[in-house]
């Protein structure tokens, strides 16, 4: 119990749950979007070349090259181990502790990490700091100790035990090198660590947190009194005018950061709001800086770090709940009169629905508003912001934007619950607010668009009655198209190139009008009264839909039949359905996997995993494929949330058939590379036309993966392969064409 105390920063993680699949979940298939920050901060450094370096709790440092405008997530050879706090050296050498796995340190920006642990008897790391000499220290259970000079070992310089152990250490100006332990000594050492003496002795119960301030002031976290009126003791800063000797009260400040123009910066407690003050006569008074304005800093501030150009930044990044608004880092260049937002957070922001237009860019609906990316999710930036009930800002507001649809002619629809539908016409640069009573003061569940300027939606109005409405002018006006539908809610529209409507409920049944919305007649009523989640319809006007714990349902006569299409699927509670433009079908299924289907969904085998980044049972899934292949997925949960996209395009995945000639004699050659990481390449040749079957299986003879199962021609074939969801280790890939049977082996190798 005692060492989950070791930083007071450290906060509860949540657990990722393994996939129930026979390959393991796909860290190396999908990459976050956005180049965005996010996680609990607990160190910002800067190097001599400017770049800033964030370590977050969560297992990763991110680096910002451009000013903290965007930022790179690195892992490489950091341990399954929260970060505590990172230190950085004149040469650029950073170090960071971790929480029971030792000091890791990167010497090429942060890109790659290695341990440095030789001479530590103790791996759980509480603080590390680097001085004005670049001597690093570092400080564990049992001690504080100093990394030796030309050497890659830790020599120990004060003991402690698990009663006295030191929780910080700080350096000042003056250069002192301050350490505060669990029994609430504040010791002090002038001669780099040589010795060690002992600036006040137990006032409190204990010190958390030291920090020295360029006035000369010491600032100390302490607990300041055993237990309070709530479920625990009470902490706060206190100051001392005389290095140690006397301690006043500061205001009720949570976190405290100075600069080196003497000015202080804090954050109350989180229950009051998590505002940012600032204080220039060493914490007597403090001045409130936070407005409540998208333009303005946002009220939770979980980090402060002044620059080298003197410059504030804030960090409002953290994966909390869905109440954090405004994700992202603000400057000021006047020591806080004044903020701007330079980085808004995709990651921070729990998504609702994405969407991609004709050119290729995306925009994802979430609950900060609307994001748009004009170059494959590289980058996001917030086209749609503003305050709800507040129409000036002309925009959708920042509370949850949860449908968005785009037109042929590239209008774009937002439906926000107990507001309205707004409209964009310059790919969602600006917005109009529609006026008009039947869309006022609804909770809305579908939109889709039709041609010349229709559009349908579905929801329920104020008396929580069910509505599916019609606009014929991209939503200048509205109809009630509810005939046979009054007492059915609609949460899935889709229109069919033949101009058929189609509408799912939530009785599992799928109605169809072919009148433009007039009338509505049942067309699949035994879908086993589970809710019909979404649609899907591929060029060849094949319609899919994914119907909540009955799979997937397809019709291929314009609704007048439909069938059950499982094959294969590891789960019948199928979230969300996609093609490419291959027409290759993408299922998302609540198991945190994705399957795929090459033969319209007569057959689907296993894909992906997205169980990794993924809070299984807790999150809403939107997925898209971008044109040029790659999958597009968005989450909204309690703590996963942003856009991810894979790493590979699905088109490259794809079989290949050569030109040449036909081949006299079946073939199976061996894949290559072999060794692989993760791809590689399979082919093989057909002498004639067959059934054909390619698998792989482990070790053990357990299938793993079905690569093609179909009729193939004669001719020379090429399968991609990837194994980011296997294990390393020796595999077996299997062909099977009619009579002919050979296998071979080959070696993934991570």
């Amino acid at each position: 119990m005692e060492k989950r105390l070791i930083c007071h920063r450290l906060f509860i993680a949540f657990t990722v749950l393994s996939i129930v699949q026979s390959a393991t979940a796909q860290s190396d298939f999908w990459e976050p979007c956005g180049h965005s920050i996010a996680g609990c901060i607990m160190s910002v450094v800067q190097n001599p070349s400017g770049d800033l370096f964030a370590a977050v709790k969560e297992q990763a440092v991110f680096r910002s090259t451009n000013g903290g405008a965007s930022w790179f997530e690195f892992k490489t050879g950091l341990p399954n181990s929260y970060l505590t706090q990172m230190a950085i050296t004149s040469a650029g050498h950073l170090f960071v502790g971790t929480y029971d796995q030792g000091v890791y340190w990167s010497t090429d920006n942060g890109e790659t990490w290695s341990s440095i642990n030789t001479g530590l008897t103790d791996l759980h790391i509480a603080a590390v700091l680097v001085d004005s000499s670049d001597r690093v220290y570092v400080s564990t259970c049992d001690g504080i100790n100093r990394l030796r000079d030309n050497a890659m070992s830790w020599e120990k310089i004060y003991s402690t035990d698990e009663d006295t152990r030191v929780q910080c250490l700080a350096y000042g100006w003056n250069g002192k090198l301050v350490a505060g332990t669990k029994d609430d000594r504040l010791l002090q050492s002038s001669d780099k660590g040589e010795h060690w003496a002992v600036l006040s002795n137990r006032q409190h119960e204990q010190t958390i947190s030291v920090v020295l301030a360029a006035s000369g002031r010491l600032f100390a976290y302490k607990m300041i009194a055993a237990w309070g009126d709530g479920d625990g003791p009470v902490y706060g800063w206190l100051r001392s005018d005389d290095m140690g000797l006397t301690w006043h009260l500061v205001e009720s400040i949570l976190m405290l950061w100075p600069t080196p123009q003497n000015y202080l910066f804090g954050t109350r407690f989180f229950e009051i709001g998590g505002e940012l003050l600032r204080s220039h006569d060493n914490g007597d008074t403090w001045t409130k800086l936070t407005v409540d304005s998208v333009d303005s800093l946002p009220p939770e501030v979980f980090y402060c770090f002044a620059d080298s150009n003197g410059d504030i930044l804030a960090f409002s990044t953290r994966p909390i709940s869905n109440e954090t608004r405004n994700g992202g880092v603000f400057r000021s260049s006047d020591h806080g009169d004044h903020w701007t937002q330079i980085h808004t957070s995709i990651r921070q922001a729990p998504v609702y629905n994405l969407i991609g237009t004709a050119s290729g860019d995306l925009f994802a609906s979430t609950d900060r508003g609307i994001f748009l990316s004009t170059d494959k999710g590289e980058k996001w930036h917030r086209v749609a912001f503003g305050r709800r009930s507040n129409y000036q800002y002309n925009a959708p507001s920042c509370y949850p934007v949860h449908l968005l649809s785009a037109s042929a002619a590239g209008f774009l629809f937002a439906a926000i619950d107990n507001d309205g539908v707004y409209r964009s016409t310059d790919n969602g640069l600006n917005w109009l607010r529609l006026q008009h009573p039947l869309i006022d003061s609804c909770r809305f569940t579908a939109i889709a668009n039709g041609p010349q300027g229709s559009v349908y939606l579905s929801g329920m109005n104020r008396s929580d009655s069910p509505i599916l409405l019609r606009s014929t002018d991209n939503g200048e006006s509205w109809m009630l198209r509810n005939s046979r539908l009054e007492n059915v809610e609609v949460y899935a529209l889709a229109v069919h190139p033949s101009n058929s409507i189609f509408a799912g409920t939530s009785k599992g049944a799928i109605y169809r009008s072919l009148d433009d919305g007039e009338t509505w007649l049942p067309k699949a009523t035994a879908l086993s009264l589970h809710v019909v989640l979404n649609f899907s319809i591929n060029k060849n006007g094949h319609i899919f839909a994914s119907v909540w714990e009955s799979g997937i349902w397809r019709s291929t006569d314009n609704g007048e039949s439909w069938n059950q299409i499982n094959n294969g699927l590891s789960s019948k509670e199928v979230r969300s359905i996609v093609f490419n433009s291959h027409s290759h079908l993408f299922a998302a299924l609540n198991d945190g996997n994705i399957f795929r289907s090459v033969d319209d969904g007569d057959t689907w085998a296993f894909y992906a995993s997205f169980a990794e980044i993924w809070e299984p049972e807790r999150n809403s899934i939107a997925l898209i494929v971008h044109p040029d292949g790659r999958l597009f997925i968005g989450f909204n949960g309690l703590e996963q949330f942003g856009v991810f996209r894979s790493k590979e395009s699905t088109l490259t995945n794809i079989e290949r058939l050569s030109n040449s000639a036909v081949p006299i004699q079946f073939k199976l050659l061996q894949n290559y590379p072999n060794p692989f990481n993760p791809t590689t390449h399979i082919k093989y040749a057909l002498a004639r036309a067959e059934k054909v079957r390619l698998e792989v299986y482990n070790a053990l003879g357990q299938r793993m993966v079905l690569l093609v199962d179909k009729q193939q021609k004669a001719g020379e074939h090429e399968i991609f392969f990837r194994g980011d969801g296997l294990a390393s280790g020796l595999y077996f890939y299997r062909l099977q064409a009619g009579d002919f049977f050979l296998q071979k082996k080959m070696l993934l190798l991570r």
